[in-house]
Formats: C-alpha cells, sequence, structure tokens
C-alpha cells in the first residue's frame, strides 16, 4: 500500500526539534523563539531548518513534547 506523505518543516535548536505543518507554523515558532532573546544573543543562535516527507502513520507516531 503506497501511503501519501506529507511535507513537515523540522526546526532545530540545539537538541531540540520541533515539527511543523506549515510554512506559517514555523514562521511562527521562530518570531515567538526570537523574542525571548536580546539582540547580541540573536546572532549566536543557530537553527536548522529541514524539511521531512513523512506519512500520517509517521506524524502520529511522534512523541508529545513541550518545544517551540
Amino acid at each position: 500500500m503506497n501511503e501519501e506523505k506529507q511535507r513537515m518543516y523540522a526546526l532545530k535548536l540545539d537538541e531540540t526539534t520541533a515539527l511543523h505543518l506549515d510554512l506559517d507554523g514555523l514562521k511562527c515558532a521562530l518570531e515567538m523563539e526570537l523574542e525571548d532573546y536580546p539582540d547580541s544573543a540573536v546572532e549566536l543562535l543557530e537553527f536548522k531548518v529541514s524539511v521531512r516527507l513523512m506519512t500520517e502513520k509517521e506524524i502520529e507516531d511522534l512523541p508529545e513534547f513541550d518545544g517551540f
């Protein structure tokens, strides 16, 4: 059976990774995360963004977490 895959956006900061369903969610997460840092510290942050194709089952099987 060929399951349709959905594009997911992975946002990683240090050891925390958050998956977002769309670019608006990714953008919102970045904005909220950057609000917590003073301008001088923002230059030191290194976010990594990647795109993953995942099935609905793979998405459902992800652990829940409190992250960005």
